[in-house]
């Protein structure tokens, strides 16, 4: 049982109180979010903590999953045609004056490709908890990258994301 990758959006608990559990039943290769490496917040690793390369090994630093830092144009490439681009947060959260953890979310355009000619099979956008202003600057500089066979609604599709440019580009 092995994940190639967890990505946490942001540290809102509903974002990253499932990790524990999750490394409790599964290897996982990468943990992917929105900070520099060196600065991931405290509440972010007191539940990363759990993840481990080898599930039958305790959790040690040399077991731990390799951290990557998602930013608006980073690829994941995750091998067999399937990719994960950032397309926000523009730059790392770290050191950041955030007025509202959501505001560091990881935004990502996921696509599975077959084929030799890497066919699009399927492609989807997940934007964790953004609000109006980082929907509409991603509307605004990569109306492209919107274009998804599935979407999940920002934000639990509250009032405060999924606004109107954002979701006519999707």
């Amino acid at each position: 049982k092995k994940l190639d990758a967890v990505v946490v959006t942001h540290r809102h608990m509903d974002h990253i109180g499932g990790i524990k559990a999750v490394g409790e039943k599964f290897a996982v290769g990468k943990f992917i979010g929105p900070w520099a490496k060196d600065k991931i917040p405290t509440s972010v690793m007191a539940h990363a903590a759990h993840l481990r390369k080898d599930i039958g090994k305790p959790a040690s630093a040399r077991n731990r999953p390799v951290y990557e830092t998602a930013v608006t144009g980073k690829v994941f490439n995750f091998g067999g045609g399937f990719k994960m681009e950032t397309l926000w947060p523009k730059v790392h959260a770290s050191g950041k004056a955030i007025a509202d953890y959501n505001e560091e979310s990881v935004a990502m355009r996921v696509t599975q490709s077959i084929g030799k000619r890497g066919a699009k099979a399927a492609s989807f956008l997940v934007g964790g908890d953004l609000g109006v202003a980082e929907e509409r600057w991603v509307a605004r500089k990569m109306p492209g990258k919107l274009k998804v066979d599935w979407m999940v609604a920002n934000h639990h599709g509250s009032k405060g994301s999924s606004q109107r440019e954002y979701m006519v580009a999707a």
